[in-house]
């Protein structure tokens, strides 16, 4: 690899070394996890807010499908990926929302933002691409 290569990766894993090593966690406030639906039904804590997270995992399932289609047909296509990417991300919200609004906590928020960060980055690269 060259210098710049070398530069390029080694500065971000610096940054991240550091931060992990010398900052500690943010918390979120403790009030944020208090949501307008708090009611048990069949079984299930806050509902109302676990099950709307249903339609994410209908079209991102969806709109995964499809595009894996087209993949099948026309072969690879990066750009398409991308969509894919971000489809399978919008899927993935679903489940990581409604694990949150399951038990929500700052030890479960991680699992409601990380697949809308996966979803978020691939349709931003999608549509710079």
């Amino acid at each position: 690899m060259s210098r710049k290569e070398w530069i390029l990766i080694g500065v971000p894993a610096l940054v991240i070394v550091v931060m992990f090593a010398f900052v500690d966690p943010i918390s979120q406030w403790d009030s944020y996890h208090n949501f307008a639906d708090d009611r048990t039904m069949l079984g299930i804590p806050n509902a109302l807010n676990v099950l709307s997270n249903l339609p994410f995992l209908f079209f991102g399932a969806w709109g995964a499908v499809f595009l894996a289609t087209i993949m099948a047909h026309r072969g690879f296509n990066s750009t398409i990926f991308l969509y894919l990417v971000f489809f399978i991300g919008f899927a993935m919200v679903a489940i990581g929302s409604g694990y949150y609004h399951l038990w929500p906590s700052n030890d479960t928020l991680v699992w409601d933002r990380l697949p809308m960060t996966i979803a978020f980055m691939a349709l931003l690269s999608a549509v710079i691409a």
